[in-house]
């Protein structure tokens, strides 16, 4: 299920994974892959995979849309 919700600042609640990109060993830790690279994403959105989030600019959910 789609639940698009605009982020006004990365401070908010659940944007933890987000607010530490450069921090890959805390991600390995919560067993969380974050793809940043927009081949990757693109790829991922077609997979199985469940997802978490994504945090993307308006122009790019239009885009992936």
């Amino acid at each position: 299920m789609l639940h698009i919700q605009t982020i006004q600042s990365l401070e908010m609640p659940g944007l933890e994974l987000y607010r530490t990109l450069r921090r890959s060993e805390e991600h390995e830790r919560a067993g969380v892959f974050v793809a940043t690279n927009a081949k990757v994403v693109q790829r991922l959105l077609t997979t199985d995979y469940p997802l978490l989030s994504v945090l993307l600019t308006p122009a790019w959910l239009e885009k992936l849309e």
